[in-house]
């Protein structure tokens, strides 16, 4: 066992198995976890909703379906070695998890849902796992605390409970009522955006920086064609953009559907890469995810051809905007930072990013759309 699920024990304390020896299902193998689930079917739907590959989850659905019809429990379990009491915060209750534990690299987590013996969802833990995930529980820790305080009474984001090194423990969402998910998460994303806005040229942005600072850290890392196309980005860029300003503001960084829950307000999990972009990167990124879902692996080459689409329309109206502002040079903010994003998150896990089809497609994107229009509107 790893020493950090030795930490959880430590902190959870007592092992004891709630409900007379539950049992745990493991998938794909002990050896290989990618997904861990108490063998009880009650806990199952809440533990499913933490898988992010939609192809993933349904795969599970059907394997856990079959097993509910067969009233048979998995025949693969860790009996015992996951704990299922915590005294230090839920007042002795016995709880159960669900956890999801996230592709093997410097940034991987668990993800462990802390339920009740009635599967009501407690909140969740985030346990790190790999050499750089630290950083990153704490830097969602940071953004969390930050939007507490700036947003004391708004429920859509969680509430830290608990956080150590490499740890912290974050309330649930709300588990009543229900919304509209691309309208919440327009509003979700207009609050935090405002929140912060401001008007800068785009030799001194926030946006520029990043790019230069990927190149730079791209090209040491000995990916000079990689940086080559990242200044190909920025080259363009700064050709259209010259010194038109630029709005900036905060923005959550990875804003899709799979990190959202609806509810009266919306709800979105994941704050570790909350940072200052350019307007509208929580929008596209948001749209971009849901049509490469939409195309099952094919390329998606415009980014601007879902705008006018009924979800699209729905963020508008929750960011109380008509869409009709400089979209092209917007969508190219986006485009080159998720690119860049994208590069030094695959480099530093010693992944080759023009390996991967989605990476193919946002530089596509950039070109075609660079393409189209070299005077983009300002």
């Amino acid at each position: 066992m790893s020493d950090r699920l030795v930490q959880l024990k430590e902190f959870f304390g007592d092992l004891t198995l709630g409900g007379g020896g539950l049992g745990w299902w493991v998938f794909p193998s002990r050896q290989r976890p990618r997904f861990v689930i108490p063998t009880d079917p009650r806990f199952w739907q809440e533990g499913l909703s933490f898988v992010s590959s939609r192809k993933k989850r349904i795969a599970l659905s059907v394997i856990l379906k079959a097993y509910r019809l067969l009233r048979r429990k998995p025949d693969f379990g860790l009996e015992g070695d996951w704990p299922v009491t915590i005294q230090q915060l839920f007042g002795g209750k016995v709880i159960h998890f669900a956890a999801y534990v996230s592709t093997p690299s410097r940034f991987s987590k668990y993800t462990l849902v802390l339920l009740s013996q009635s599967a009501e969802p407690l909140g969740f833990a985030k346990l790190s796992e790999g050499q750089d995930a630290d950083k990153a529980i704490e830097d969602e820790v940071n953004a969390l605390t930050f939007l507490t305080q700036k947003f004391p009474d708004l429920r859509s984001f969680p509430r830290v409970i608990y956080q150590a090194k490499g740890f912290a423990v974050q309330s649930p969402a709300p588990s009543s009522g229900h919304g509209k998910l691309a309208e919440n998460a327009g509003r979700i994303a207009a609050r935090l955006f405002r929140l912060q806005v401001c008007e800068v040229p785009w030799i001194e942005s926030e946006s520029r920086r990043a790019l230069l600072d990927s190149i730079h850290e791209v090209h040491n890392a000995d990916r000079v064609d990689v940086s080559e196309l990242l200044k190909e980005m920025e080259r363009k860029l700064s050709e259209i953009l010259g010194k038109t300003l630029i709005r900036e503001g905060l923005t959550h960084g990875d804003f899709v559907s799979w990190n959202m829950v609806d509810g009266p307000e919306g709800f979105v999990f994941d704050w570790e890469w909350l940072g200052r972009r350019a307007e509208y990167h929580d929008l596209f990124h948001f749209l971009w995810f849901r049509d490469l879902q939409a195309a099952k692996g094919s390329e998606v080459v415009s980014l601007l051809s879902g705008w006018q689409s009924p979800e699209a329309q729905s963020l508008l109206k929750g960011y109380q905007a008509d869409g009709t502002g400089p979209l092209k040079r917007d969508a190219l903010l986006y485009l080159a930072s998720c690119f860049a994003f994208y590069s030094r998150h695959c480099i530093a896990n010693q992944n080759d990013p023009l390996a991967f089809p989605f990476m193919i497609a946002i530089l596509k994107a950039f070109r075609t759309l660079a393409k189209e229009d070299s005077q983009m509107p300002c």
